[in-house]
């Protein structure tokens, strides 16, 4: 099996991530009371993610990070749009898709974050290197 997949021309991570997901998700119309966090991957989405939860439960602590995160702000390509059509209230969701992929609204509030590519593409790099060694 190829370590790469190419969804309407762009390259995606044959691992952790479905094709279906993906379609989905990219032509998925966020709603305007959305909070969507967007990056490139290994930029610190999960810890923008984290800084936001925190925001919206105001401090509190809670029983499992991973748990938490992964069901108050789903991550579209790995959670696929039935996830986040399954949330309630101020619908929160994650990214990785570039800005020209996802559908647009501009009533959505959008928090991107990046970070130098030097410190990206090799954390990246040895990210993917990692979860291929696991399968």
């Amino acid at each position: 099996m190829s370590k790469i997949q190419i969804i309407r021309g762009i390259p995606f991570p044959n691992v952790n991530i479905l094709r279906e997901n993906i379609e989905g998700t990219i032509d998925y119309p966020p709603r305007d009371r959305n909070i969507i966090i967007a990056s490139y991957p290994n930029t610190g989405t999960t810890y923008l993610q984290y800084m936001v939860l925190q925001i919206i439960i105001q401090g509190r602590s809670f029983h499992s990070c991973n748990e938490v995160l992964d069901k108050v702000i789903p991550f579209m390509e790995m959670n696929g749009p039935e996830a986040i059509d399954n949330l309630t209230g101020v619908r929160m969701y994650k990214h990785c898709y570039r800005n020209d992929m996802v559908k647009k609204n501009t009533k959505p509030e959008v928090l991107y974050m990046y970070r130098n590519h030097a410190d990206t593409l090799p954390a990246f790099y040895y990210f993917l290197q990692g979860v291929w060694e696991k399968r």
